[in-house]
């Protein structure tokens, strides 16, 4: 395995990275401006139904990107393959989000407002295409695409969102989404123009990809369900304050999906990866530039004290935001290694780790949020990152 070409991998990671703050810089400044028009609590409720919806849209990716990834240079050439694959992913979907919305509408009765409000979630993921794009290396797409849908949900939010109709929050978020993904689909060709496969080659394809939908479930869960399992055991009150973490988690975690994603084109030969000299020197690189990652957003978040104080009064929300950047560390330095299994399609492996991640993540959240609170709580989301990186780079040692 070689870390070839550094510095194109350098500027497709500044570009995927300038894509990552896009998608976080906006709803941190939507979080702001609804934390002047809302309760805390409220803000945790908005969360924990737009995390569950967004779990229950991830699934029904049914193993995309994941199984994208072994031949994603057979997809940047050929349109037919990609066509393929995306008509598939869209028939599945379908089916999936159907599902959803009708047992959504058989307990109607039974959810309060803001859940029937946040649905419109799932159907803005459907015609969603970021997957497609981050395989494919649409750097630029990706970054318009992003900066469009967050522009325009943080406006949806601004103009129509007030502390009496703070329930239908998520609506907006969603409907910016559907309005922007619909012109991109038309540009890229991948919409209203589908072809779809005939049922029995989809439940043939659906039959040999079990495993990786059952990986795209736990990966979902590890991504989301931190907020809603907070709120389930410690109330809404904790759930909006964890939400800010779960922001600054989520910065960290696509930064280190940027890093993915610029490395895995210098990915060539998955038979004959290896720990090399280049292996190393890569990591060198890597654990160096996480370190500057690390310095500037611990000096971020010094700068910006008198604000953070302000908005939280009575809340040490600087501190928890200070330790949380430890996980720079793991989550970055994981990187190569991941790359190395999923391009020898060692799934068994990533599915064990992903199931390990998932239930340290859990039972982290329960036993130290229930004795240390808040603060237990920011340890529980750095541990499994931490049991993530050991796992992996003992496999790929082995």
């Amino acid at each position: 395995m070689r870390l070839a070409n550094f510095k194109n991998t350098t500027q497709r990671f500044g570009l995927l990275t300038l894509v990552q703050l896009l998608t976080v810089l906006f709803p941190v400044g939507m979080y702001i401006l609804l934390i002047n028009r809302v309760s805390l609590e409220q803000i945790g409720q908005i969360t924990t139904w737009q995390m569950i919806f967004v779990m229950l849209a991830g699934m029904s990716n049914f193993g995309f990107p994941q199984n994208l990834i072994p031949f994603a240079e057979k997809l940047k050439t050929s349109s037919r393959t990609t066509a393929a694959y995306w008509n598939k992913l869209l028939q599945i979907r379908s089916v999936l989000i159907l599902f959803f919305f009708l047992l959504l509408l058989s307990f109607a009765s039974y959810l309060p407002a803001i859940a029937l409000f946040s649905s419109l979630l799932l159907l803005a993921r459907l015609y969603n295409p970021t997957s497609f794009f981050y395989v494919l290396s649409q750097n630029k797409t990706l970054l318009w695409f992003h900066f469009y849908t967050k522009l325009s949900a943080l406006a949806f939010v601004f103009f129509f969102i007030t502390e009496h109709n703070w329930y239908v929050t998520n609506f907006w978020i969603a409907l910016a989404e559907i309005l922007i993904s619909i012109p991109f689909l038309i540009h890229k060709k991948l919409a209203f123009v589908c072809t779809f496969s005939k049922v029995k080659k989809v439940m043939v394809f659906v039959k040999s990809q079990k495993k990786l939908f059952y990986l795209q479930i736990v990966n979902t869960l590890i991504l989301s369900a931190t907020i809603p399992f907070v709120q389930l055991c410690f109330g809404a009150q904790i759930a909006g304050e964890s939400a800010v973490l779960e922001k600054a988690t989520s910065l960290i975690r696509g930064v280190s999906g940027n890093l993915f994603y610029a490395i895995l084109p210098n990915f060539k030969d998955a038979n004959q990866l290896g720990l090399s000299k280049n292996m190393r020197n890569g990591l060198y690189k890597i654990t160096y530039f996480t370190l500057v990652l690390f310095c500037v957003a611990v000096g971020l978040i010094v700068s910006f004290e008198g604000i953070i104080m302000q908005k939280f009064q009575g809340i040490p929300m600087m501190y928890y935001l200070l330790l949380i950047q430890i996980i720079w560390f793991p989550v970055m330095l994981s990187t190569p290694f991941q790359i190395i299994c999923m391009k020898k399609e060692r799934w068994n492996t990533v599915y064990l780790f992903s199931k390990i991640q998932l239930a340290v993540l859990l039972i982290g959240l329960m036993l130290l949020g229930n004795l240390f609170g808040v603060w237990g709580i920011v340890c529980a989301i750095i541990l499994p990152e931490l049991v993530n990186f050991l796992l992996y780079k003992n496999a790929v040692k082995k």
